[in-house]
């Protein structure tokens, strides 16, 4: 039980961050590592420490998301996922940006390294958000035109996928 509990609840988790329960996602991520731990389970640590940076970001709480985003990119990339380490650098991007002030420098590159995965890879859902993040980080850096171009490309690619959730977030930054 334990160890499906340490599989599943990071992704259980994700969900109810998207559905705004993150007191719950933060409960049960917190529940979730230690479980892994107990059953000595080292590759998922990283995904799940991502799952509470997540998390955190969604509360409200960037500055505490920052350094687990930034230790949870360290873990998957130690088990060599290029596309896990893309979802990274996209939360790392995002996480990076919301900072007081916005760490633009970081969240560009990781946004940018993150469309680096994504393309040659056919990862169309990740490009997507990172183009997302791109824009919304141009425009804290006053480039409207990148920004506005990042942003419409993001919505397009989101409406041919119908990913309706972003494809709203990303006609709202236009």
């Amino acid at each position: 039980v334990a160890a499906v509990h340490a599989t599943t609840g990071g992704q259980l988790a994700s969900a109810y961050t998207l559905a705004g329960r993150t007191d719950e996602a933060l409960v049960l991520i917190r529940r979730t590592v230690a479980q892994a731990a107990a059953i000595g389970d080292p590759i998922g640590h990283g995904v799940r420490t991502g799952t509470r940076a997540e998390a955190l970001l969604a509360a409200g709480r960037p500055a505490e998301a920052l350094p687990l985003a930034r230790r949870g990119l360290e873990l998957v990339r130690l088990i060599r996922g290029r596309g896990i380490e893309g979802w990274s650098l996209r939360l790392l991007g995002e996480i990076a940006a919301a900072q007081d002030p916005p760490l633009l420098d970081e969240a560009r590159a990781s946004l940018e390294a993150a469309l680096g995965i994504a393309e040659p890879a056919g990862m169309r859902p990740l490009a997507a958000r990172a183009r997302l993040g791109l824009g919304l980080v141009a425009r804290l850096a006053g480039q409207a035109t990148v920004s506005r171009d990042h942003l419409k490309r993001a919505a397009t690619d989101f409406a041919e996928m119908g990913m309706a959730r972003w494809l709203a977030e990303a006609e709202r930054a236009c």
